[in-house]
């Protein structure tokens, strides 16, 4: 017999809704700047550095002293930061609705900036 549920947490980037760092830039800036941006091991370091509580005031002069080929991509992808969750996941939407209507709480978790 399997216990029933007191409560469900679910991550919110890929799993409650698409996260793509690309989308707030896509023709916003060259498609090759995209490519670099993304892959650039810099935008990572930032972005767990965001998720671990680092705030956009706290990074951005260390962007444009150590980084400064991010600096501008940066900036454009913070403006338009919520573009890069265009849409909830296919099912994830269904699935917290039937826990909710059975009483279940449900909880999304996050470590994304404010």
């Amino acid at each position: 017999m399997t216990a029933p549920l007191t409560a469900v947490i679910f991550d919110v980037a890929n799993v409650i809704v698409h996260w793509d760092p690309r989308l707030p830039l896509a023709g916003r800036v060259p498609a090759a700047d995209i490519d670099a941006f993304v892959e650039h091991a810099g935008f990572w370091e930032l972005n767990a550095e965001a998720d671990a509580g680092v705030t956009i005031a706290q990074m951005l002069p260390r962007v444009d002293a150590e980084m400064p080929e991010l600096s501008d991509t940066f900036r454009v992808y913070l403006e338009h930061f919520p573009d890069s969750v265009p849409h909830p996941l296919p099912g994830t939407t269904e699935i917290i609705d039937e826990l909710l209507a059975r009483g279940v709480p449900t909880y999304g978790l996050s470590n994304w900036w404010p």
